[in-house]
């Protein structure tokens, strides 16, 4: 199983040295990692594994908002996507549910970053931990991971 490790790697590999926060407790949903970062929720970032048509992609959102599955799989030119099991989401990243950071899997994957993750200021993934988040900017998270930014999301 891949951890921080493996992220730090990812970063390291680009030339950066983040700022990675790390918690006393397992903050496996974004509000509990806004609480503990002492930011807004929208300044999280989700990473959310889905199945497209049994292919995997990665989904960037930010802490707020939930994943749209119809915009997921017109992004990806499908007719349907759904949510990847825990089982899946481990093969296909390399990381449990919950501590899926947007680099660093064990396999390439095609991403999607939502245009709603705010563009300005510090946003925080996961990084490579449940009880772990990394400190990086929209532009920044875009070029590391090379993903595709469209609406892919809906408000909670």
């Amino acid at each position: 199983m891949r951890g921080e490790k493996e992220v730090l790697e990812a970063l390291a590999a680009a030339g950066l040295t983040p700022t990675v926060h790390r918690f006393g407790r397992g903050t496996e949903t974004a509000l509990s990692s806004a609480r503990e970062l002492g930011v807004d929720i929208s300044r999280i970032v989700k990473s959310l594994v889905f199945s497209a048509q049994g292919d995997p992609v990665l989904a960037l959102l930010p802490g707020d908002r939930r994943a749209d599955a119809r915009a997921v799989a017109e992004a990806m030119g499908v007719r349907k996507v759904r949510l990847a099991d825990p089982d899946k989401v481990l093969q296909w990243s390399g990381f449990p549910v919950g501590a899926v950071p947007p680099i660093g899997h064990q396999r390439k994957l095609p991403i999607l970053m939502d245009e709603a993750i705010p563009r300005e200021g510090d946003i925080y993934p996961a990084a490579g931990e449940s009880n772990n988040a990394f400190r990086t900017t929209f532009d920044e998270l875009r070029t590391l991971t090379g993903a595709r930014v469209c609406r892919i999301s809906r408000g909670e």
